[in-house]
């Protein structure tokens, strides 16, 4: 589905109304950030959307645009779902544009459990000789007007863990970040599940990341004993012209 025009809004919270397909979602941004590399100039936020629907659904998503088309290959990102306390809940694998594009939106999947949410978004643009890593801002979290910052624990191996809030802190995250998995069971997950071996565009047009959207990772207690599983679930969308 073609999502240009949310970009006519992108101020606080957004409630629209699609008759089409007769649900409402809302939608509530982060600000954005800015990066200029390798001749191109990218701008990338996150947002958390509430879809109205039977049942009412919450999202992760992240917005990765460029002020003209970049090459295939030249842009990677990914979407997160925390709960406030900043359990992961959702996240989808990385996505990378496999043709020249102007930016895409990348969605996680969707949790129906009740309760206050905010997302993270990572990008990865490319510099002529592999990947930088960015982080977007957080997005808003409902009601609440902050998250006390907590620090990351060590374990017995000295790997860290903790959840997804101290990223805001500290830029990075944790060995281990507190996650739920498929049945319910509350562990972890390693950051390293979560991130891409792309190094290059080569590489990102070879992934193929598009045809492996769902794939699970091991879910762990703090103790790195695998406890369950973690689904990795990931929606895609495209443009290759900004709105105006």
């Amino acid at each position: 589905m073609k999502r240009c025009k949310r970009f006519l809004s992108l101020l606080a919270v957004i409630v629209v109304i699609v008759t089409a397909s007769s649900f409402a979602y809302t939608d509530t941004w982060s600000d954005y950030k800015t990066t200029t590399l390798y001749g191109y100039t990218y701008e990338y936020c996150c947002l958390t959307s509430i879809r109205y629907g039977n049942p009412k659904t919450m999202e992760a998503s992240t917005l990765l645009k460029c002020e003209r088309n970049a090459p295939a290959g030249y842009m990677g990102a990914q979407a997160r779902l925390y709960t406030e306390r900043g359990t992961l809940v959702t996240a989808s694998d990385w996505v990378y544009n496999t043709s020249p594009l102007a930016g895409y939106y990348v969605d996680s999947d969707v949790t129906t459990t009740k309760g206050n949410y905010y997302s993270y978004g990572r990008v990865k643009l490319y510099n002529g000789n592999g990947y930088n890593d960015y982080y977007t801002y957080q997005s808003p979290i409902g009601v609440l007007n902050s998250i006390e910052p907590v620090t990351y624990k060590t374990n017995k191996y000295g790997d860290t863990y903790g959840t997804g809030v101290t990223v805001a802190i500290t830029g990075e995250d944790p060995d281990f970040i507190e996650a739920l998995g498929v049945d319910g069971t509350f562990g972890y997950v390693r950051s390293s599940d979560l991130e891409s071996k792309v190094s290059s565009p080569r590489d990102a047009l070879l992934s193929k990341s598009l045809e492996k959207a769902n794939r699970m990772i091991p879910l762990y207690d703090e103790e790195r004993n695998v406890i369950g599983q973690f689904e990795i679930n990931t929606r895609y969308s495209e443009y290759t012209e900004l709105s105006q």
